[in-house]
Order: structure tokens, then sequence, then C-alpha cells
């Protein structure tokens, strides 16, 4: 098993949320740390690496039942939506993502209906939510490391109470570049776009993508 805490620089798994996050703001740092896990997982990108490192170190599966889907189910599910039609526009939405295994395996059977040289990251977008601070960094970073678009809301599905919402693009929309993260302001405005209720003191300015009126078009196509 591959030593994850070695790689992200703590000496407890317990630290490792949030020294990812500190990392993910960071282009220099993060993408040394892409580079490194993408080696020591052989550049296979068409699964959840932390899989096993997660639920072994950080799941709640005593009180909170947390688990996983296995990558079987994850694959199943994702062909179960999948279609031929012209009108399968890739656009992916999932509750309770965790870190984002069943996301990735839509995104990777998604991709592969494409030529290598046809694909581009904008035929795929992704909103995500999730409630645990211990899972969002996990999920952030396995997005942006694919090169992945989309949004990421960190809160409660059901009472829409958000803590921070983040927004990953790959701006050179090629499937061989890192993602970037802008932190999505805690506006009225960006709450009725994404039906939500920011009830966090801890967001603070990271733009590194768009502007904000870009992100609000986007939102509304």
């Amino acid at each position: 098993m591959v030593d994850y805490n070695k790689i992200f620089g703590v000496n407890d798994s317990y630290k490792a949320p949030e020294k990812i996050m500190s990392i993910l703001y960071n282009k220099e740092e993060r993408e040394k740390l892409f580079m490194e896990l993408l080696e020591v997982n052989n550049f296979n990108v068409d699964f959840d690496w932390f899989h096993e490192y997660f639920q072994k170190e950080h799941a709640d599966r005593k009180t909170k039942k947390q688990d996983f889907t296995p990558k079987c189910v994850a694959d199943l599910l994702s062909k179960l939506v999948m279609t031929n039609d012209e009108g399968n526009t890739g656009n992916y939405y999932e509750c309770c993502a965790g870190t984002g295994g069943i996301m990735i395996k839509h995104w990777d059977n998604f991709r592969k209906t494409f030529s290598p040289f046809d694909y581009k990251p904008q035929y795929h977008f992704a909103l995500v939510e999730e409630l645990s601070d211990r899972t969002v960094p996990f999920l952030l970073l396995n997005m942006m490391i694919r090169g992945m678009n989309g949004i990421v809301i960190h809160g409660d599905t059901l009472k829409r109470n958000c803590k921070n919402a983040y927004f990953i693009c790959n701006t050179a929309n090629d499937h061989l570049k890192f993602s970037g993260i802008t932190n999505i302001p805690h506006t009225e405005e960006f709450e009725k776009e994404l039906r939500v209720k920011f009830e966090s003191n801890d967001y603070f300015e990271h733009k590194e993508l768009m502007s904000i009126d870009e992100i609000i078009k986007l939102l509304g196509e």
C-alpha cells in the first residue's frame, strides 16, 4: 500500500486533509504533489486511489456508517446512466460524493467514448456535494489532478447549509493538464445559483480561474 501520509508530508493521517487543502492553493506545490501521486499509481487515473487509505484512516464506519462504493459497483452505476445518444453531454451530479470514486468512474467511462485526440475536458462537468470536512480535500484533489471541470459544494445536501463551494476548471481545456481552483464567494447571488445557504465564516478569496461573472454565466447555462 502506498504511504500517502509520507507523500502528503504528515506524520498522522488526521493531519492530511488540512495539509492537502494548503497544497491545493499553491500551484507549484500541488503540481509537484500531483506528479508524485501519478508516478506511484503508474499514471492510472481510472479509479480512486484513496479508497483503501481513506476507509482505513478517516472513515467513521462505526458511528456514521461511512463506507465506500466498491469499484465494480461504481462502474456499473456509471454504465447504467451512460448513453450513446448525441444528447449525452457528460454532465454529472452526485450528492454525498465522498472522495469521488463513482464520479471518477463516470468521468473515465465518458472520456473513453472519445478518441484521445478528440476528447476535451469541457465535454464533462461534475457538480458534486459532500458534507465531511475530512473528505472534501481528497475530492478536490481527485478532480484537479485529472484535469476535470466542476463545482464542489461542501455542505448538507438535505438542509442546503453550505460551508464553502469551489469551482474547479481546466483552463487549458487539455486532458493532459491539471485543473485550478477558485473559491466561490459567499454571496446571495451564488446562494441562489447553487440553491444553498452559506453559513460558514471560513471563506477567503482565492481566484485563479475566471471572473465571478463568467462563473455565474456558466452556472446559468
